[in-house]
């Protein structure tokens, strides 16, 4: 019997890898966003040192999609920290 929701697919096996792939990069990402927040290193070099944490995960795609996320995130700093200082409690 199947318990997946309604209107639940199965994903196939490229689908999958390229999300695993887009996870991989959000967390490199994610991991190069608090380092330049904690030290102010270049955007470059703390993304480098995320993806060199595990290079085998991370492939070329993958690479350039977490680059695009770094890349927006500090061409917006300004507009994003205007929005969480006027939105956030503390």
């Amino acid at each position: 019997s199947d318990l997946r929701a309604p209107g639940h697919r199965r994903r196939r096996q490229g689908e999958e890898a390229l999300s695993s792939g887009r996870h991989t990069a959000r967390e490199r990402a994610l991991q190069a966003l608090y380092q330049i927040d904690l030290s102010s290193v270049d955007p470059a070099e703390a993304l480098a040192a995320a993806i060199a944490a595990d290079e085998d995960a991370v492939d070329a795609k993958t690479q350039a999609f977490a680059k695009a996320l770094v890349d927006g995130v500090v061409a917006h700093l300004a507009d994003l920290e205007a929005i969480l200082t006027t939105t956030s409690l503390n």
